[in-house]
């Protein structure tokens, strides 16, 4: 019957359609909340175009069954579910291109494909309904035998990010005893090798002072660190599961926080003997709200690392003074600051003399009485107090300094996070599209500037920095007078979302030296880049924008 193919192919359709929105589902992390707001945002997930369509075919199925002449009701009816099943493939094949011109695509994980299985069998027997509904009118001389099916293909497509919800939600059940099933198995193999876990938190810096404490380390004894940024309960589970062995002394665990009591999960999961506290700063603040409560969940660490008896190495600058006395004040023995200047109630790690150079940071640091001038061939002068950490860590782990200030000169550049790139016959490249933070965003222009070449333009390419909340216009202005002062040329990505950085910029640059350039996706910049980018010029790609931001999908 038609009615049976045509609602087979709208399946296949909503197949399809599931799978797209999928895609910034799980850039989403399955926060249910979240998805709904990007989805409902300014209606662009929120179908439109076929609803449309459909709504017209339903008023012409209308009119056309009071003015047919030579059709007879049955042929009427057969050729609008043949325009009905012919428009479906045409939006089942758009799904797919937009689906592919995703800049992510969507990861098919287990979790992905239960979601998805749940979803179509909610469809399955909601179309079964369809069907047993419609059925009775195909025995009446009716305009209904179009308009209901049309009528419910449109309530059924306006669904589908409600159902990939329900359909989450259904699985929350198994979601949570799977997961606990893979903590649980974590948990147990820590207790078997038993390394010395050494966490590190904060609101920046994290990635890079975990990959630089572990450079130093692996030179002595052997460590396991979880590569790029993993930091998750489940994140750390895997790897655990997947990469820990029975050879690994020490284990260095990234610990991120999306809000009140994630550091405290994750430390129960991996008990630090020793911490880091990288910064208490201003990245997440729309999802924290307040300072405050950024402090009070970074500070989680300090609590299980000093129910150990550990040791914490917190950079004092770029964390408030209040927040160390408040949280740390009856260990104030166990705690070691990196400042540059002497703090007359803790121990300190003193810095001095940081010069950015063309081949790296040095600097001077003086700790327990002795002074070390280090070397180390990475760039952005916020690098080095996430070097000073590192290395004031590594000493109480037992490796002698002398070590250290050694294998920090072989130190490998971190991927994506100031990774300078160069290459014969083109455009240095500086690549920070990792977690851009103001700290690190005003770091990158200092390596943008240090490395111009003569004759050559400082080219910054960026979408601005993201979950700011009510503080976005503030700082987004201020690091735009910051680039005004240091660009030939700012290519601002998506420049409706950072119009302040915008202002800022015109506030500082002389627009008839310094040119000001607006595209919309990643795609117009490498097309600009190509046609633009001079070999004497350097590149700096300060943050990166994943499709929840940059897409353009309009349903």
């Amino acid at each position: 019957m038609p009615i049976i193919i045509v609602t087979i192919t709208f399946l296949v359709f909503l197949f399809a359609r599931a799978k797209l929105l999928m895609i910034f589902f799980q850039q989403d992390e399955y926060n249910n909340i979240r998805f709904l707001n990007f989805t409902f945002r300014n209606l662009r997930l929120v179908d439109k175009k076929l609803t449309v369509v459909l709504l017209l075919l339903g008023i012409l199925a209308f009119i056309a069954q009071h003015f047919q002449s030579n059709l007879s009701l049955i042929n009427l009816i057969d050729l609008f579910y043949l325009i009905i099943f012919l428009t479906l493939i045409v939006f089942f094949f758009l799904q797919l291109k937009l689906a592919k011109n995703a800049r992510k695509a969507l990861v098919q994980t287990a979790r992905v494909k239960r979601i998805l299985s749940v979803f179509g069998l909610l469809y399955v027997l909601l179309l079964a309904v369809v069907i047993y509904l419609h059925l009775p009118f195909n025995f009446l001389n009716s305009p209904f035998v179009i308009i209901c099916p049309i009528s419910s293909f449109i309530i059924l497509t306006q669904l589908t990010p409600l159902m990939l919800v329900l359909s989450n939600i259904l699985l929350s059940p198994l979601e949570k005893w799977s997961q606990n099933k893979f903590l649980t198995e974590a948990k147990e193999k820590l207790a078997r090798i038993n390394p010395t876990i050494i966490g590190i938190t904060g609101s920046y810096g994290k990635t890079s002072t975990k990959h630089i404490l572990s450079h130093i380390t692996s030179s002595s004894v052997p460590i396991f660190f979880p590569a790029g940024g993993i930091n998750t309960p489940m994140g750390i589970t895997r790897v655990i599961r997947e990469k820990l062995k029975p050879e690994h002394k020490f284990f260095v665990s990234e610990m991120g926080a999306y809000g009140r009591g994630s550091i405290e999960r994750i430390c129960n999961l991996t008990p630090p003997t020793y911490g880091i506290i990288t910064a208490v700063g201003k990245m997440h603040f729309e999802r924290f709200k307040s300072q405050e409560t950024i402090a009070q969940t970074k500070f989680e660490l300090a609590e299980a690392v000093f129910k150990k008896g550990g040791k914490l190495v917190i950079n004092a600058e770029l964390v408030d003074r209040k927040y160390i006395e408040h949280f740390t004040a009856r260990s104030q023995k166990d705690v070691i600051l990196v400042a540059r200047k002497k703090d007359p109630d803790y121990q300190t790690c003193i810095i001095s003399d940081e010069k950015l150079t063309v081949d790296g940071v040095t600097f001077k640091l003086e700790l327990n009485g002795e002074v070390y001038e280090l070397q180390c061939p990475i760039y952005g002068l916020h690098q080095i107090t996430n070097i000073a950490e590192a290395f004031v860590m590594s000493t109480i782990l037992g490796i002698a300094p002398e070590t250290i200030v050694a294998s920090l000169k072989t130190m490998p550049q971190i991927q994506h996070r100031l990774e300078v790139l160069r290459n014969p016959n083109t455009a240095i490249v500086i690549d920070d599209i990792y977690n851009s933070n103001p700290v690190g965003f005003r770091s990158a222009l200092g390596v943008l500037n240090i490395l111009k070449r003569p004759k050559g333009r400082r080219i910054l390419v960026t979408p601005g920095m993201v979950e700011l909340g009510e503080i976005h216009e503030q700082e987004h202005f201020t690091v735009g007078q910051e680039i005004g002062r240091v660009a030939d040329v700012l290519v601002a990505v998506i420049p409706k979302r950072i119009k302040s950085l915008i202002d800022g910029f015109k506030s500082t640059a002389d627009l008839s030296q310094q040119k000001l350039v607006k595209l919309d996706t990643a795609k117009e910049v490498k097309t600009w880049v190509a046609a633009n980018a001079k070999p004497e010029d350097v590149i700096l790609y300060e943050n990166d924008l994943l499709d929840l931001y940059e897409s353009k999908v309009r349903l």
